[in-house]
């Protein structure tokens, strides 16, 4: 692997990714302006693998998950030139030359917004037509078709939405 994750492969990526573990850890860093010492993101790590809080942890679920960091996960990620490491300080950063990674973390969450949209559509489609079969019969033709055009469109939408979340990312000429 580079030192440099722009120009990490799409096997890479999803390698360094393929631990729950260094996603969390990535996702900590993402968040954070400055270093963060390895105890913080130990810490942080055990208590969303705990569904727990950093204070509630006990000594064990700390040191497990701080062991693993340090011997593992944080010397792989900094091999592949995804972070940084002070080994005397035994701080961690992101090096900023995360976009490769980043594209593959971003997407892991599918959206829950695209069944309210159908949802509220197939309700005030129906809601409006059956008013424009009782009120106006002579326009329920035009409003049943304007309702299926909506669909339509927000189908379209929804497909073109996914496609782009599902789309990866891959680094040109970086193949191992």
């Amino acid at each position: 692997m580079s030192n440099d994750s722009s120009t990490l492969s799409q096997d890479a990526a999803f390698d360094l990714l393929s631990n729950a573990r260094r996603r969390l850890a990535l996702k900590y860093l993402l968040e954070q302006d400055t270093p963060v010492g390895i105890d913080e993101l130990a810490a942080h790590v055990a208590a969303v693998e705990n569904d727990t809080e950093a204070e509630q942890l006990d000594e064990k679920q700390r040191k497990r998950t701080y062991v693993s960091l340090y011997q593992t996960h944080i010397p792989k990620l900094a091999k592949a030139g995804v972070v940084e490491y002070d080994p005397d300080e035994r701080t961690v950063e992101l090096n900023g030359n995360l976009r490769t990674i980043t594209s593959y973390l971003s997407s892991e969450e599918p959206s829950d917004e695209w069944p309210r949209y159908f949802l509220g559509v197939s309700i005030g489609g129906l809601v409006v037509h059956v008013l424009s079969v009782l009120l106006a019969p002579q326009f329920s033709a035009a409003v049943g078709t304007v309702i299926i055009l909506l669909f339509t469109v927000l189908s379209l939408v929804y497909y073109r939405s996914s496609r782009r979340q599902l789309r990866p990312v891959v680094s040109r000429g970086a193949e191992q």
